[in-house]
């Protein structure tokens, strides 16, 4: 059952893969509301990771200038791979995001995805109806999509879904300072 209060918004985040717990924690600041930890198993991203990747992909212009398919997918794949690099040389280098031991904890058991002219806002859903608002705008989607797989590499999670755009644009190592504000 839905509450008919707006969920709280994260504004700073920090992802990270945590060996012991076999899952992506989420740790953010809560606008005027404290901190929270939100993690995400590897069953709920699998989910996830996909409708992102494929808005992304359908964000992309119309090349159907008389161009086969194979040469629109392969036009396609290069200028999201610019876009990719582009917003992985502007992430910015901060702090990560501590979590106090009060804080609250939940796992994700539901992802709701809200598409807007320029990102994503995500309603992240806990089974006892806590949930939380993460907002993806712009650049910071692709940055958050290339620390997912990071954690990703880091589990070593199979990840088929990986565009080939995504995977050849990221360096081979995680850059550091893995937050998104």
């Amino acid at each position: 059952m839905r509450n008919s209060t707006k969920a709280p918004a994260l504004t700073r985040i920090t992802t990270r893969y945590v060996a012991h717990e076999d899952r992506v924690q989420l740790a953010g600041e809560l606008a005027g509301a404290g901190e929270v930890t939100v993690w995400l198993t590897l069953r709920l991203l699998n989910q996830l990771l996909p409708r992102l990747l494929s808005g992304l992909e359908q964000q992309r212009a119309d090349f159907s200038r008389g161009e086969t398919l194979r040469d629109e997918k392969l036009r396609g794949e290069i200028l999201h791979g610019f876009a990719q690099r582009k917003a992985m040389a502007e992430m910015p280098a901060t702090a990560p995001v501590k979590v106090s031991d009060n804080a609250a904890s939940w796992v994700a058991e539901a992802v709701l995805i809200s598409r807007l002219a320029n990102g994503v806002t995500l309603t992240f859903r806990a089974r006892d109806g806590r949930e939380v608002l993460l907002s993806l705008m712009g650049e910071m989607l692709r940055q958050w999509l290339a620390i997912v797989y990071y954690a990703y590499g880091a589990a070593k999670w199979p990840g088929d879904f990986w565009p080939t755009w995504l995977v050849e644009s990221t360096q081979p190592t995680a850059p550091a300072g893995l937050t998104v504000h």
